[in-house]
């Protein structure tokens, strides 16, 4: 006699995981999203700090960590990225490799990547995820930033910086 729950079951098992995975390509927020992580790039690349920044939500609840450091709020934020980056040549340029966005609700995404960032000094490859939410005009912010570096390159021919 045939078994009716087996099929349900598998049924029912490949539907939820169908739901969990989500869109097998992006739609139009994903798309948004996207679009504000590759302006990260641009803006960087044209050594315009002040765009730059703008793609971060200004609260206080905006965290950003790299490395060893970790910055709460995003006067902290603005601060770090002036004082350490302040020109063209010290902000280097970078790319993004590839990036993956996923949205988690209708207004909080998350953007996943790697990327190869060239300083006069150094080459830094690695990986980011960026949490994003929806502000009530319908753009969306970066809230939270975690940037690792995976690999670093000493240029051994690079200039001496300045003191």
């Amino acid at each position: 006699m045939f078994d009716y729950r087996t099929p349900c079951l598998a049924a029912a098992v490949l539907a939820l995981a169908c739901a969990l995975a989500g869109p097998a390509h992006g739609g139009p927020q994903e798309d948004a999203v996207e679009a504000v992580i590759r302006g990260l790039q641009k803006d960087w690349n044209a050594a315009d700090m002040t765009a730059y920044l703008d793609a971060y939500g200004k609260g206080d609840d905006m965290r950003l960590v790299y490395g060893k450091t970790w910055l709460a709020g995003w006067d902290a934020v603005n601060r770090v990225f002036r004082e350490n980056w302040p020109d063209e040549r010290r902000m280097g340029k970078f790319t993004i490799d590839k990036m993956e966005v996923r949205l988690l609700t209708d207004d909080v995404a998350v953007a996943t990547g790697s990327f190869e960032h060239v300083f006069p000094h150094e080459t830094i490859r690695g990986a980011f995820t960026h949490v994003l939410e929806k502000t009530a005009d319908g753009s969306w912010e970066i809230e939270h930033e975690h940037t690792s570096r995976g690999e670093t390159i000493v240029h051994e021919d690079a200039p001496e910086e300045a003191s």
